[in-house]
């Protein structure tokens, strides 16, 4: 049996491959699904530690995949994440991959 893949097929792919490391896809998938949602929150759905999260966060932060801004709730200072219109384009273009 031969697949036939073309090069063109895996620029997508190539564009957006720190999305590919499973942490970072998660936060982006809680992201899409939640649109704006407390650091905090999701540290402790995935169950890491601050400093994992954190070089996760700033590495997508840094990519443009997603923003953060400071926000009182509750009476407190929290951060709050939300996915920036190149992380939106990213998942798109990553599903399309996929299917």
């Amino acid at each position: 049996m031969q697949i036939n893949v073309e090069k063109k097929d895996f620029d997508g792919l190539r564009e957006h491959k720190s999305l590919l490391n499973p942490t970072k896809l998660s936060i982006v998938l809680i992201l899409q699904k939640n649109i704006r949602v407390e650091a905090s929150m999701i540290r402790k759905i995935l169950g890491i530690g601050w400093g994992t999260f954190g070089g996760h966060v700033n590495s997508l932060i840094g990519n443009g995949y997603v923003g953060s801004t400071r926000e009182f709730i509750r009476g407190n200072p929290r951060v709050v994440l939300f996915l920036e219109p190149k992380g939106i384009l990213a998942i798109n273009d990553l599903r399309e991959f996929l299917e």
